[in-house]
């Protein structure tokens, strides 16, 4: 058996060359992609894709495993550095989730995350376990009552510069199925006897049942591999930019519709999370009904200066000409002389009124108030009755004032 873990060397060396050597077997195509060999035709291409994309930090332990003469336990997984989903946005890995069942015998699956956004979107996967977007024998293992106990990271790396973003995630792939291959993480295949033969242990010596279904050399990156590096930065900023404009236009038009189908309600939960005082300014003395709002208020100059008055040790509070106008608007509310008839509401000053008439709302209010008094059929209430009324009462008015009235035959 032809060992490569004898070779001097870090695990960065050590697992390029076990990549190195995979590729360059007589396989067929459903084992090893064509790509490997399209991108990597001679050893020089490897290497220079191997130094251009961000060098990998592998586990801690992991040569001194290579080298031992039998595998490792789950005990060396367990012992790893432990995914958090949260801390991965920014990086690419390589991970090993151990999935176990009391009374059965454990299962390993070894996957890569290598999207634009990072590990998360990937790891988010398992922990939601949607049946559609898990592998094949993890979600049957998951209905066999198998549970995940913990997802290793066996190595990682920034995210790759977008110019060498399709190749480095092709070499991914290559360390990801060479990792699959030492740990016989995948099931069986009728090939496995030519790649067995410079793997440093045989599959009878784990203590794991696989859960990967294929070697990961089988597959291949999306994108188009013959564009240039350039090229392939040019359309990175492109994406990031309609990504960018496409997310702030959707979150527009979410705010516009909950605001007009809810406004009640929006009032009603502002309120309350003011009350609670969640998202206070202790400098200013100032409470806001969501965190935007509070963001919003410490990037302001009032802020500002209030923290700058603090480090001078000067009282904070308003400044004399800000008192009397607040005043002064409230005098104008409690005297009603800004008021607006047909909407009956009060305003603090003449430019709030005037911004006012200018509103769908009171152009709302006043057409149907113009609609109800060009409409002779309806019945308007008056202080001074019905004609009817008006008629009664002229007539009683006028026999009251002729009681006393003495009319001659003669006239």
């Amino acid at each position: 058996m032809a060992v490569l873990s004898t070779l001097n060397g870090d695990v960065q060396s050590l697992m390029d060359a076990y990549l190195w050597e995979a590729i360059n077997l007589d396989a067929p195509i459903w084992w090893l992609h064509p790509m490997f060999m399209t991108l990597w035709d001679d050893e020089d291409a490897f290497d220079q894709i191997c130094e251009a994309a961000p060098s990998l930090t592998f586990a801690p332990g992991l040569r001194e495993v290579l080298d031992s003469p039998t595998p490792p336990t789950l005990e060396y997984f367990r012992s790893l550095p432990e995914v958090v989903r949260s801390e991965w946005r920014k990086h690419w890995v390589i991970y090993a989730h151990i999935y176990e069942h009391e009374g059965r015998k454990p299962r390993l699956y070894i996957g890569s995350a290598t999207a634009q956004r990072g590990a998360t979107p990937r790891l988010a996967v398992y922990e939601k376990t949607i049946a559609q977007t898990l592998p094949r024998f993890v979600k049957k293992a998951i209905t066999q009552g198998f549970r995940k106990t913990r997802t290793a990271l066996l190595a990682w790396s920034d995210i790759p510069l977008p110019g060498v973003f399709l190749k480095a995630r092709q070499r991914y792939l290559g360390i990801e199925g060479i990792f699959q291959m030492l740990f016989f993480a995948s099931i069986f295949d009728k090939y496995e006897p030519e790649w067995a033969d410079f793997m440093p242990w045989c599959r009878k010596d784990v203590e794991w049942e696989p859960l990967c279904s294929h070697v990961s050399l089988s597959e291949c990156g999306k994108g188009d591999f013959s564009l240039s590096t350039e090229e392939l930065e040019f359309l990175h900023a492109i994406r990031l930019k309609n990504r960018r404009r496409q997310k702030n236009l959707d979150n527009l038009r979410y705010r516009v519709k909950w605001k007009a189908s809810r406004p009640s309600q929006r009032r009603a939960n502002r309120l309350a999370v003011k009350a609670t005082r969640k998202h206070e300014c202790t400098t200013c003395k100032m409470t806001f009904g969501c965190q935007s709002e509070l963001t919003a208020h410490l990037r302001r100059g009032l802020h500002k200066n209030n923290v700058e008055k603090l480090a001078r040790g000067e009282p904070i509070g308003p400044k004399p000409e800000a008192v009397r106008r607040a005043k002064l608007m409230a005098r104008n509310v409690a005297q009603r002389r800004f008021h607006c008839d047909v909407c009956d509401h009060d305003f603090q000053n003449k430019d709030n009124l005037n911004k006012h008439y200018l509103t769908a709302r009171h152009s709302k209010a006043a057409a149907i108030a113009d609609a109800e008094l060009d409409n002779p059929d309806l019945d308007y209430e008056s202080d001074s009755g019905s004609d009817a009324d008006r008629d009664e009462l002229d007539a009683e008015a006028l026999d009251t004032d002729l009681d006393g009235f003495q009319v001659s035959d003669e006239d």
